[in-house]
């Protein structure tokens, strides 16, 4: 498995069944990142920050923010969560894990990393538009 057109198109495909009233740009980058950005959708994302979560993402009026794939648990919760993670497994579905936690250089976790994983919603030139449910 890899970052490819391919694995994209799989990735983009799987999550439109899902979540077919969001639009996503998924895309490959440089062959070693996988960015998937919500551009529209009837989720209101601010309205599933946790407390820690909102003093992260609540004073961005661009309709852009990138999301931390390792803090999803703790900045979000309901709906948004549950996307979120189902992004991430797909991702894994059909490019495998990006990280090896076996690796041999005990010192050094970067040559460990297989791929990066890029989610946003919105971007930084397009705003997320919130649609009605």
């Amino acid at each position: 498995m890899s970052v490819n057109a391919n694995s994209m198109k799989a990735i983009r495909k799987e999550l439109k069944e899902f979540y077919p009233n969001l639009k996503f740009s998924v895309r490959k980058v440089d062959f070693c990142c996988v960015h998937v950005d919500m551009l529209e959708g009837n989720i209101n994302f601010l309205q599933h920050l946790t407390e820690k979560g909102k003093r992260y993402y609540t004073d961005d009026t661009r309709g852009y923010f990138s999301v931390n794939e390792f803090y999803i648990n703790d900045h979000f919760e309901g709906e948004a969560l549950d996307l979120f993670k189902k992004i991430l497994e797909t991702i894994y579905k059909h490019v495998g894990r990006h990280y090896n936690s076996n690796a041999d250089l005990h010192a050094a976790d970067y040559p460990a990393w297989n791929y990066h994983i890029c989610i946003a919603v919105g971007q930084y030139d397009k705003p997320y538009i919130l649609k009605a449910s």
